[in-house]
């Protein structure tokens, strides 16, 4: 999971600001991707879907996971 946090960290820097729990958009989408499920390039092909929305990102990676990583 920290490799999936991390990455999404690296993607979206902004993410991490005083004004929320440091790395909350992070955490939630990392718990939602399996560990060693998919690899980092999918997971970054998934994110690049979302360059500058974060917050959708979060929102839709469930159903990216439930769909075997495949878009909608």
């Amino acid at each position: 999971m920290l490799k999936i946090h991390d990455l999404f960290i690296n993607f979206y820097p902004s993410t991490v600001t005083s004004e929320t729990k440091p790395n909350d958009l992070a955490d939630r989408f990392a718990e939602q991707v399996p560990d060693d499920a998919f690899s980092i390039a999918a997971i970054q092909g998934f994110l690049m879907q979302y360059r500058s929305k974060p917050e959708e990102a979060v929102q839709n990676v469930g159903g990216w996971v439930l769909r075997g990583g495949k878009a909608e």
